[in-house]
């Protein structure tokens, strides 16, 4: 059974870079116009995660697949150089798990590329709580007008909450892909 999950969560990995680099592809790099257009001032954000949980603390630990999250955000722009924006939105974790919360952070998209670096909290508050912090890194690539797909590794800590083992931390590793609407 165990082989049977890495089979998926591989295949799951493999589409989505392939749906990356062929949109990729067809938009192509030496497309001017779309180099020197600014990221979005606001913009909707639908993903969906998956990778491994891991714990630990007080000589053990435990690796295992995290629970499917899914994932709304709404992301603006707020400083020009670097671009920087903040977002905030909810998560609901599935498949194994289920919680709902909330996240809020920070992105940088250096030289206004399609590169972005981000940082932040996580909350799960509903049934149960887990708190701590974020960060991701990935990128958004122009698909349809004013649609990108997105794909981000994302990494989140649990530090506190009532879901928490005494004495231990928990965390999850993410493989993040989403799909994004420049709003304005």
């Amino acid at each position: 059974m165990a082989s049977s999950r890495h089979a998926r969560a591989r295949t799951l990995a493999l589409v989505a870079a392939t749906l990356i680099a062929q949109v990729a592809r067809a938009r192509g790099e030496d497309d001017g116009a779309a180099k020197d257009k600014d990221p979005p001032l606001t913009s909707l954000e639908a993903r969906v995660g998956y990778g491994i949980a891991f714990g630990g603390g007080a000589g053990g630990s435990v690796q295992r697949y995290s629970p499917l999250t899914i994932t709304a955000l709404v992301d603006h722009a707020i400083i020009v150089e670097p671009w920087t924006s903040f977002f905030g939105g909810v998560v609901v974790e599935g498949h194994g798990r289920g919680n709902a919360g909330v996240i809020l952070g920070a992105r940088v998209r250096p030289g206004r590329g399609r590169v972005r670096i981000a940082g932040g909290g996580i909350g799960m508050l509903v049934p149960a709580t887990l708190f701590g912090p974020l960060a991701s890194v990935g990128l958004c690539l122009p698909m349809l007008g004013a649609l990108n797909v997105c794909g981000d590794g994302e990494l989140a800590l649990f530090v506190s909450g009532n879901d928490l083992p005494e004495d231990r931390i928990a965390g999850q590793a993410q493989f993040v892909l989403g799909v994004s609407f420049d709003a304005w």
